[in-house]
């Protein structure tokens, strides 16, 4: 397996692992908005392992912040979920999806009051497989 920077000059052969890192912090609101930065596209066809890590900073008590994989668009099931009486935490998921060649992936969040950091929110696809 190799490991590179996204966006590769070319697909390597074989399985690689793919990451991005959020390119601004985002203020968390009621509405899933686009994490920015964490956005890619899987060049080849295949099943991958996803994993991202949300740095949530809540600053109201009782509040949540709430991260979801989409992929071609479409919700995929299990979230991200921070709550806490306020605070900061670096939390993750990870997914194993089946797609078509050229298929988006991206992180969305929404939540009460707090934000995404841009430094230590990231992405990563590895595969295909």
């Amino acid at each position: 397996m190799t490991v590179e920077a996204f966006p590769p000059a070319s697909p390597p052969p074989g399985p690689s692992a793919r990451w991005v890192n959020s390119t601004a912090s985002l203020t968390l609101t009621g509405t899933l908005t686009d994490v920015p930065g964490l956005t890619m596209t899987l060049a080849l066809a295949g099943t991958y392992l996803v994993v991202c890590f949300f740095d949530f900073d809540i600053n109201a008590t009782g509040q949540v912040g709430i991260g979801k994989l989409l992929v071609g668009g479409t919700q995929q099931t299990g979230e991200v979920h921070w709550i806490n009486v306020n605070g900061r935490v670096t939390c993750g998921q990870q997914w194993v999806v089946a797609v078509a060649a050229n298929t988006v992936i991206k992180m969305q969040a929404s939540g009460g009051s707090g934000t995404i950091d841009s430094v230590h929110s990231t992405l990563t696809a590895t595969g295909p497989f």
